[in-house]
């Protein structure tokens, strides 16, 4: 049942061997930064967030109401999981390709993937169901709300990463693993869920 205390995203977790490489890493971040907590590491694919902020954006820009929202968001909910399903998208095996800062101020520091044919398809299907429900609820120019809404700009483009380490300044040789698992996880999770865009 959604709410409007319930996050959505489209997120891979990573399996135990590349959760055990990444925590590896963060070793040698820690004294530098503020490590990611282990359940929290992941790669976002669509991040779409808590329903009461995506609810506040789009409210000035439609009539529909709030409960219209929620019926409709359950819905996409829904399509997530089965574009994921019908795609057999439950693991995969990803190719790291540097280290990079990101975030408003580029103190975030992340692991980045090749953004795989797999990884591309899948977030142009999720991101298309997206604009659907954008416009479905009546938002008229989708492309333009999105380039303008702080929440959903990131959805846009794909940007495969997992975050390593927040208020990051230092810099050290690491040497990237060759590659590395990730699973799917749910696409809705709970309000307290500590997962963020970056």
């Amino acid at each position: 049942m959604i709410s409007t205390e319930t996050k959505l995203y489209v997120q891979l977790e990573p399996d135990q061997a590349a959760k055990v490489e990444l925590l590896s890493i963060q070793e040698k971040l820690a004294p530098h930064g503020r490590v990611v907590n282990e359940a929290s590491l992941h790669m976002t694919i669509l991040h779409i967030g808590l329903a009461s902020r995506l609810i506040d954006s789009v409210v000035p820009h439609t009539a529909a109401t709030t409960n219209d929202i929620l019926l409709r968001l359950a819905l996409l909910a829904d399509e997530l999981e089965s574009a994921i399903l019908q795609r057999d998208f439950t693991t995969c095996t990803l190719y790291p390709s540097g280290f990079d800062f990101l975030g408003s101020h580029k103190t975030s520091y992340v692991i980045t993937f090749e953004p795989t044919l797999e990884l591309i398809g899948l977030h142009e299907v999720c991101l298309d169901l997206l604009k659907s429900f954008l416009g479905d609820i009546g938002i008229q120019d989708v492309d333009i709300f999105m380039m303008n809404d702080a929440n959903l700009r990131y959805t846009l483009k794909l940007l495969p990463h997992v975050t390593l380490a927040r208020s990051y300044r230092g810099e050290i040789n690491i040497p990237l693993p060759s590659t590395m698992g990730f699973m799917m996880m749910p696409t809705e999770q709970p309000g307290d869920a500590h997962y963020s865009s970056v």
